[in-house]
């Protein structure tokens, strides 16, 4: 009988290490899925950061968007208030052109018959 004992003895080693080893793996696996609970949940903390930040700039283009339509808008007109100005300009431009040759004109004869007197 003591063969027998020896042999259940073994066998309980046996079963107590084999139970060890896959108490020991629950507790691994427990730690991963602890660790990984936390990845997943700073994860969705990132895409919930992300997801504000997109809204914030959805929000921006929409306004810059508004600001361009209405420049569009506008820019005909600009245009054609620039085209006006620029013409006045060169109307202007030559009435100062034409001015300062008479002038010119002038002191160049007031010139010429001072040096003939």
């Amino acid at each position: 009988m003591s063969d027998r004992h020896a042999n259940y003895e073994q066998k309980f080693t046996r079963i107590a290490t084999v139970l060890d080893m896959i108490a020991e793996e629950h507790l691994t696996q427990a730690r991963s899925m602890t660790g990984l609970t936390e990845l997943v949940g700073r994860a969705a903390d990132g895409q919930g950061r992300l997801t504000s930040i997109l809204e914030r700039l959805a929000g921006r283009q929409d306004k810059l968007d508004q600001v361009i339509e209405r420049l569009a808008i506008k820019r005909p007109e600009t245009e054609d208030k620039l085209s006006v100005a620029m013409e006045r300009l060169d109307i202007k431009g030559a009435e100062t052109r034409a001015k300062l040759n008479r002038l010119i004109e002038l002191m160049d004869r007031h010139l010429r018959e001072g040096d003939k007197q």
